[in-house]
């Protein structure tokens, strides 16, 4: 798994742009992020592989922390559990007053 936000709890090791080489074939799915400050990829992972438990965990911790709900992007629907079958995930931040 590489995770991109900065601000991700501590707990979760993170890779940088040079230690795995651009448009990794592995990682297949995505965690994005959607606020007035722009879309950022949260975390991107390969869901043959992927520990499903900590992907979930990471998006939990992101959803208490910040507010932001996840959706698949295939569907458009809220999902309480992200599973293999979601490749891209889109957590979409509240919008103040409305």
């Amino acid at each position: 798994m590489t995770f991109r936000d900065p601000n991700l709890p501590t707990a979760f090791p993170q890779e940088t742009e040079k230690e795995r080489p651009a448009g990794d074939p592995n990682m297949k799915a995505k965690i994005l992020t959607f606020s007035s400050h722009g879309d950022t990829t949260l975390l991107e992972y390969d869901p043959a592989t992927a520990d499903m438990e900590e992907v979930n965990k990471v998006i939990a911790e992101y959803e208490a922390k910040t507010g932001a709900q996840p959706f698949d992007m295939a569907s458009g629907e809220r999902l309480e559990r992200v599973t293999r079958e979601q490749n891209e995930v889109m957590m979409v931040h509240p919008i103040a007053g409305g």
